[in-house]
């Protein structure tokens, strides 16, 4: 006997709210198999562990693991839907047998281990409050793993021995998005979260002035103003930004000037840089990881910034330069668990250089960092037919297609494909012209 699970929609991330339905496939290669229970359920885990070397002699291994999700459905024994009769038990003859399952994500984890009012894991310490679904998190982070899963067990008698065939296969999960799915529709000047810096841009070197001193001449230094301007960087609400490949960083960069200086102002390089921090704990130990990825990296652009002699009104920076650029797949979405947490910053590094009657001044590198929150663009009650990729419902198609299917009489959880008998000996050792 052989075990699988068959899902139809194995290429899909789920999120909060979302059934995945499936099913679980027996084969029986020849002889009849007497079923008597079939189980699937969906688990979610999140697990942490390191090593504290906090010990005077040794050092030892802290790990904390907390189930956030368990959700499970019976499908034998069941009851039969013709005659309202209780099914206790199953005689599986050869061929494939597919008995159906739909497993519904919760909207909130569900830790056994931790009440409602537990302590949710943020940037180093232990708030109170509830918690965002974790999303799937593999490899990310050493000793950091937040993992969903399909388990199936199926309990069959044989010769009077009781055996449970286990199996089980990992899924994708995203918490659903809060915020909106697009930004396109916003315009960027109501972007409400903002965060700005004050720079000084030193002016280019004017000519130095002589003085005469009795029979000595003095060359005195040339001062000049520095432009002082203002840059400010505005996001969505809750510096919120959205991952996929279809969903491009919304935000708007202005420069403002705070003095009267003379000079043009000029762009030389920009570079856009995504910090994720990965935060866990274990026990009574602590630490966390940090990941970085360059989301954009110019130089030598020598392109004049606009600047207004009014200090009240504000100047764009070319939304061009990031306009292409979006967030990567392998960022996860932000959330806080029990026992590991994800937050993430944005790193804007500008560097500014002034000009004026042909001469350039020193080039000042600019820096704005803003602590951001990285959303799914998920939500919820979405089609999963829709956002499956069409190679993967094709392939989906063709492998329900390919063998004709006969559904059993007995109720609409199990299919059985029928397969001609195999050949006895007899008929097997017949020369191919006689048979």
């Amino acid at each position: 006997m052989n075990v699988s699970i068959e899902l139809d929609h194995p290429n899909v991330t789920f999120t909060n709210g979302d059934t995945i339905y499936g099913r679980v496939v027996v084969y029986c290669p020849n002889t009849t198999i007497v079923v008597s229970k079939i189980t699937a359920s969906l688990t979610g885990e999140t697990k942490s562990f390191m090593i504290d070397t906090t010990g005077l002699f040794m050092n030892h291994r802290e790990e904390e693991k907390h189930c956030i999700v368990k959700e499970s459905q019976v499908l034998l024994p069941n009851w039969n839907r013709g005659d309202n009769t209780r099914v206790e038990s199953l005689k599986l003859g050869f061929g494939y047998h597919r008995f159906e399952f739909a497993l519904k994500l919760p909207w909130f984890p569900e830790c056994p281990t931790c009440p409602p009012n537990s302590p949710i894991f943020n940037d180093g310490i232990r708030n109170f409050g509830p918690s965002r679904l974790p999303p799937s998190m593999e490899n990310l982070a050493s000793g950091a793993d937040s993992s969903y899963r399909i388990d199936v067990a199926v309990t069959t008698y044989k010769n009077m021995f009781k055996s449970t065939t286990r199996k089980s296969t990992r899924i994708a999960v995203w918490p659903s998005d809060t915020s909106p799915e697009s930004t396109s529709g916003i315009p960027p000047q109501s972007f409400p979260s903002t965060t700005s810096a004050v720079a000084s841009i030193l002016a280019p070197p004017d000519t130095p002035t002589t003085l005469n001193a009795g029979n000595t001449m003095q060359l005195l230094p040339a001062r000049s103003e520095p432009t002082r301007i203002i840059i400010t960087a505005k996001f969505p609400q809750d510096f919120h930004i959205s991952t996929g490949s279809a969903r491009n960083i919304a935000m708007r960069l202005t420069t403002k000037r705070l003095n009267n200086s003379r000079h043009s102002l000029y762009l030389s390089s920009f570079q856009l840089l995504l910090f994720g921090y990965t935060d866990i704990l274990a026990g009574s130990a602590s630490r966390g990881q940090m990941s970085c990825w360059t989301l954009q990296s110019l130089s030598n652009l020598d392109r004049e910034l606009p600047l207004d002699d009014d200090p009240d009104i504000e100047c764009d920076i070319d939304p061009a330069l990031w306009r292409e650029k979006c967030v990567p797949e392998t960022a996860v979405p932000t959330f806080d668990a029990c026992n590991m947490g994800r937050r993430y910053e944005v790193e804007i590094l500008l560097g500014l250089q002034c000009r004026h009657a042909g001469k350039t001044g020193r080039v000042s590198v600019v820096q704005l960092r803003v602590p951001v929150r990285i959303g799914s663009g998920l939500v919820s009650g979405r089609r999963l037919e829709a956002v499956e990729p069409a190679a993967a419902q094709n392939r989906l198609g063709t492998q329900r297609e390919s063998v004709p299917r006969q559904m059993s009489s007995m109720n609409g959880f199990v299919e059985k494909e029928e397969f001609p008998a195999p050949p006895t000996y007899e008929e097997a050792m017949k020369e191919p012209s006689e048979r």
